[in-house]
C-alpha cells in the first residue's frame, strides 16, 4: 500500500467533491492507524471523518475495523484495546469482522483464552473458516483447530484444500516424517488446486525446519516445476536457500525474475533476506563481474527496504581491494551522508583501508560517521591505537582529541587502554605524551 499516494488521490476527490464508497473510505482509516506520525495520522483522520460527514456518511462497523486492523499491524495495543472497549460498550450483538481483529490481536499477544473464545465465534460463518484456522495454527493449536473445523462437512474446493494443507503443516505426523509434506501438497495440486502464496512459502520453510536444507531446496524446485506461482516472498525464500547451498549461482536467475517483479509492483515496505542478498553481490561479483553488483545494488537501493539491509560490505571490500577509489568514494558517501550503520566485517575494512591509504583526517571523519551511526563501539582496540598513532605523527590534535573522548564514552575496560598505551609507547613516546596531555585538558 503506497499511503501518500492514496492520499493525495484523496484529497483530488475532495477537491471535486466526488464522494467515495466505505470500502475506500476504510482503506484510508487503516493507513491512517497504521501511519506511525500520530500527529500526521490525526490529521488525517480528522480530514477523512469531516469529507464522511460532509457527504452525510456515518462510520459503519467497517470503518471502526479498518482503525482496528491498523492499530494491531503497527502495535498501538492500547488504542486498540480503548476503541475496542468502546464499541463495545452498550452494544451485545457480535460482529463477525470485529471478532475477528479481536481474535488475530488476542493471538499475537499471547491471550490464549481470548483468541479460542473469538475462534468459537468466528469460525460459525464458514468464509471465516481459513482465518480462524490460520490462527489456531500459529497459536500451536491445531489440535483445537481440527476439534472446532468439521472438513467433511466443507465443499471440496481450492479453500478447503488450503485449510487442509495448512492444517497439514501444523500436523505431528509431519513433524516425524518431513517428506510427507511436499507430497501432501503436490497431491492437491494434482487434483487441480492451487496453494496459496502463503502457504506454498510456508511449505518450504516447514520442511527446511524439519527435514533440513537439501530437501527444502528439492521441494522448492518441485513445487515452482508443478506450477506454484513464483510469488515474491517464494523467490525471496528461494533467494534464502540457495545462499546457503552448493550452487549459489542459482540465486542469480533468480534474483533476474525477481528484479522484473519487484520493478513492477508498488510496495510499501519491503523485508529481504540481508545475507542472502549479500552473499547475491558475492556471487554476482564472482559469476559475472563486479558490474553486475553494483546494478544489483543500485536497484536494491530503489527498494522500500530498510538501507541497514543493503550489502554495502561485499562491494566496499571489492574497490578497496582494487583499487577503485572513485567508486568506493561514491559507495561511502552514500552511507556517510545518511547515516546509515555498517557491520562489523565492513567497518574493520574499511577502518584498515584509511589507516593505510590516506591522511589521518579522513580516518578521523570516517569515525565521527561511525559515532553518529552509532556502530563506533564496532572498532577495534588495535583500530583506535593505530588512528591515534597516525594522527599523532601528523600532529592532528583536534582529531586525536576528539577520537579520544569517543574512546572514554565507550567505557572500554582498562585491558583496553593499558594494550592502547603500551602500544603507543613502543611506537613513538612523544605520542603517549600527546595522550596524556589531551587527557588532562578533557
Amino acid at each position: 500500500m503506497n499511503f501518500d499516494q492514496a492520499f493525495a488521490i484523496f484529497d483530488e476527490l475532495c477537491d471535486r467533491a466526488v464522494p467515495l464508497d466505505s470500502r475506500a473510505l476504510n482503506t484510508l482509516t487503516l493507513a491512517c492507524a497504521l501511519d506511525r506520525d500520530t500527529r500526521r495520522a490525526s490529521e488525517r483522520l480528522a480530514t477523512v471523518t469531516a469529507c464522511m460527514r460532509s457527504w452525510r456518511l456515518h462510520p459503519q462497523t467497517g470503518f471502526f475495523v479498518g482503525l482496528l486492523k491498523g492499530y494491531h499491524r503497527s502495535g498501538q495495543f492500547e488504542m486498540f484495546d480503548a476503541l475496542v472497549a468502546r464499541l463495545r460498550t452498550g452494544d451485545t450483538h457480535s460482529h463477525l469482522e470485529l471478532d475477528k481483529i479481536v481474535m488475530l490481536n488476542a493471538a499475537s499477544r499471547g491471550d490464549a483464552t481470548l483468541a479460542l473464545a473469538m475462534a468459537d465465534l468466528v469460525a460459525q460463518d464458514p468464509a471465516s473458516i481459513p482465518a480462524v484456522v490460520q490462527t489456531l495454527c500459529k497459536m500451536g493449536r491445531a489440535d483445537y483447530a481440527m476439534a472446532l473445523v468439521s472438513l467433511d462437512k466443507l465443499p471440496d474446493n481450492n479453500i478447503t484444500a488450503n485449510i487442509r494443507l495448512e492444517l497439514a503443516i501444523s500436523d505431528a505426523k509431519v513433524a516425524i516424517n518431513p517428506s510427507e509434506l511436499p507430497k501432501a501438497t503436490l497431491a492437491m495440486i494434482d487434483r487441480g488446486f492451487t496453494p496459496s502464496f502463503r502457504l506454498a512459502r510456508n511449505v518450504v520453510s516447514a520442511i527446511w525446519t524439519l527435514g533440513g536444507h537439501g530437501m527444502a531446496i528439492r521441494a522448492y524446485k518441485q513445487l515452482l516445476a508443478a506450477g506454484v506461482p513464483k510469488s515474491t516472498n517464494m523467490m525471496l525464500l528461494g533467494l534464502k536457500l540457495h545462499a546457503h547451498s552448493s550452487e549459489p549461482e542459482a540465486m542469480i536467475g533468480i534474483f533476474d525474475e525477481l528484479r522484473k517483479q519487484l520493478a513492477a509492483t508498488d510496495f510499501h515496505t519491503l523485508r529481504v533476506p540481508t545475507r542472502a542478498i549479500s552473499a547475491l553481490v558475492m556471487t554476482l561479483i564472482e559469476k559475472r563481474d563486479v558490474d553486475a553488483a553494483q546494478q544489483a545494488f543500485d536497484f536494491l537501493l530503489t527498494l522500500p527496504i530498510p538501507k541497514t539491509d543493503l550489502p554495502f560490505t561485499p562491494l566496499l571490500r571489492y574497490y578497496i581491494n582494487h583499487r577503485m577509489p572513485d567508486r568506493l568514494s561514491t559507495l561511502l558517501s552514500r552511507l556517510v551522508q545518511h547515516d546509515i550503520p555498517l557491520d562489523a566485517a565492513g567497518i574493520d575494512c574499511c577502518c584498515n583501508y584509511f589507516a593505510a591509504s590516506v591522511e589521518a583526517t579522513d580516518f578521523a571523519n570516517f569515525l565521527r560517521y561511525l559515532d553518529r551511526s552509532q556502530t563506533l563501539d564496532r572498532v577495534s582496540d588495535s583500530l583506535f591505537t593505530l588512528f591515534f598513532t597516525t594522527s599523532a605523527a601528523e600532529y592532528r590534535v583536534v582529531d586525536f582529541e576528539w577520537a579520544l573522548d569517543a574512546l572514554i564514552k565507550l567505557n572500554r575496560p582498562k585491558a583496553t587502554w593499558r594494550a592502547i598505551v603500551d602500544q603507543l609507547g613502543k611506537n613513538d613516546p612523544r605520542i603517549l605524551s600527546t595522550m596524556v596531555h589531551a587527557a588532562v585538558r578533557l
